[in-house]
């Protein structure tokens, strides 16, 4: 029969797949996914698998049963010692905290997440450090310190424009104006949301 490598692949991939227009049946293929997996006693295909189940959790709003599958999963990672799924997983961990407004214990998550990134310098390392510094902003912001949020999403948009990230730094630039337009400074305001109008036009967003 088909090797339980590709099976496992397989039915991640589905699992993903179908994760928008059918949940349920998405949540039976991860199931199985890691049904096959603890067969298999692959660590790193346990912890994908309880990766993916934590996402459809995540997506369905059952926030708890999320967290405890992405801790799984973290736990795993950590004996793998596979830092960047380790970053990946804090920065969804730190998505539900978030969702769950539990923004001190996210921004601590995020703080892991991107000391993971800044070890590696390239391209792909310098896009997730310039998502998570804007993660952090907007935490600092949902704290209600904007001067913070303003110095973090400062340094997203510079390592955003360095690695490329046009989209990214699109996103970070909507938050800078918004607080700008909080601080009833309108010129500013309006200075950050042309130049977002400016990137999502060049990346056909608009």
């Amino acid at each position: 029969g088909t090797p339980d490598s590709v099976k496992i692949k397989l039915y991640g991939d589905i699992s993903w797949e179908i994760m928008g227009s059918d949940i349920s049946s998405s949540l039976k293929y991860a199931e199985k996914e890691l049904e096959l997996s603890k067969k298999t006693s692959r660590k790193a295909d346990i912890a994908q698998s309880e990766s993916d189940i934590a996402n459809i959790y995540n997506r369905k709003g059952s926030f708890d049963t999320a967290l405890v599958h992405y801790n799984l999963a973290l736990a795993l990672r950590k004996d793998l010692r596979q830092e960047d799924k380790m970053a990946g997983i804090y920065t969804n961990i730190a998505t539900v905290l978030m969702r769950q407004s539990k923004f001190k214990e996210a921004l601590d998550i995020n703080f892991k997440a991107l000391k993971i990134f800044e070890k590696k310098n390239d391209r792909a390392s310098l896009s997730k450090q310039s998502i998570c510094l804007g993660n952090i902003g907007n935490l600092y912001y949902e704290l209600e310190k904007n001067k913070e949020a303003e110095i973090f999403f400062r340094k997203g948009i510079a390592l955003g424009e360095a690695a490329g990230d046009e989209i990214t730094v699109g996103n970070i630039l909507v938050n800078l104006g918004g607080i700008k337009y909080e601080y009833n400074q309108m010129d500013s305001a309006l200075y950050y949301w042309l130049k977002v109008e400016d990137v999502m036009t060049r990346n056909n967003r608009i």
